[in-house]
């Protein structure tokens, strides 16, 4: 087979029905039961309760906040909508890393907001000014990178504010997402997607949290009916004390299958630095690997190459976990 260059390799568009961030597991079956079992109790025919007061405070105490402090929302995409446009209430601009997730970007651009640029994993303080919120995404997506809570506090007192995408930050090792109650009390709004942490992309779920006064204004930008029956019942079922021990033991289980595609892909490209990953994907700089080898772990693994940085990202799950087997088997680091 002819080698190929790295910008040669079509890489932006995956295979069909495969998710290249998917999660490595779904839920267990008590969990979906439960849930089900919710729901099949709840009479359909009427609106779910847009105030849902013991949900909230189950999921307050759970991160150590107070339930005025909480938002429930539709994922970390309608969270980013809802601090974009509160961002956009008060006649500011936004600063964005760059690279990044592509959807702050696009997100703003949709809202017409204003916004600049700033190089992805540099202190943000340094880089934001009164009159713009500064957007931090810790770890970063794609780069892995993880900011420090000096360096995001830093940039909220820099800026008119910090919206905080924590996507992957239960993945860390020094969780966010285990001191907000620090950050809710700064101009901060933190977003959490439960997407990737506990497989539950197909329910779309996520948490705001912010000052009392910020989550006050953006439940009333929000849908006025914002969550459905599936939706709270599955909040109920993760937020339980066997939904606690369950999400604990999720984190671990990713985890521990990180530590093993590590050590595989560093079996596979033994001459390659491989940075120690914080996330459930594992960032790799391209650059030394064959086109031909780039080739083969994006085809066999849940990967996405990023040209435009050299950046390929790796997500942690058994489609990657057998791909990366397979090559190993063959003898993946003489190709």
């Amino acid at each position: 087979m002819k080698e190929k260059n790295a910008s040669e390799i079509p890489l932006e568009t995956p295979p069909p029905s495969i998710d290249l961030t998917e999660s490595n597991q779904d839920p267990p079956a008590w969990f979906k039961s439960r849930v089900l079992e919710i729901v099949g109790n709840t009479p359909w025919r009427r609106y779910p309760d847009r105030i849902q007061p013991e949900l909230i405070k189950d999921i307050a105490d759970s991160y150590g906040v107070e339930a005025e402090n909480v938002l429930l929302v539709r994922g970390c995409t309608e969270g980013l909508h809802l601090a974009f446009r509160f961002v956009q209430s008060q006649s500011l601009s936004l600063n964005i890393p760059e690279p990044s997730y592509f959807g702050f970007a696009m997100i703003a651009k949709e809202l017409g907001m204003k916004f600049l640029y700033y190089p992805s994993g540099d202190d943000p303080a340094h880089y934001s000014f009164p009159g713009s919120w500064t957007v931090v995404c810790s770890p970063e997506n794609p780069t892995g990178f993880v900011y420090t809570r000096e360096s995001i506090l830093d940039a909220s007192g820099a800026s008119s504010g910090v919206v905080l995408d924590l996507t992957y930050d239960p993945f860390s090792v020094d969780p966010h997402t285990e001191n907000l109650k620090e950050l809710t009390e700064t101009n901060t709004i933190s977003i959490l997607s439960l997407s990737k942490a506990y497989g539950l992309a197909g329910v779309r779920l996520g948490l705001v949290f912010a000052k009392a006064e910020t989550i006050h204004q953006l439940s009333k930008m929000a849908h006025t009916f914002s969550m459905d029956h599936l939706q709270l019942a599955t909040l109920i079922t993760l937020f339980s004390e066997d939904g606690k021990n369950w999400r604990r033991e999720a984190i671990k289980d990713t985890i521990a299958l990180r530590y093993h595609v590590e050590s595989l892909i560093r079996r596979i490209l033994p001459k390659h630095e491989i940075q120690k990953s914080q996330t459930n994907f594992i960032s790799i700089y391209a650059k030394g690997i064959p086109g031909g080898m780039l080739e083969d772990i994006v085809e066999r693994t849940s990967s996405k190459f990023h040209p435009n940085i050299g950046l390929l990202r790796v997500t942690v799950n058994q489609r990657t976990l057998d791909g990366l087997n397979s090559l190993a088997s063959e003898g993946g680091s003489d190709r």
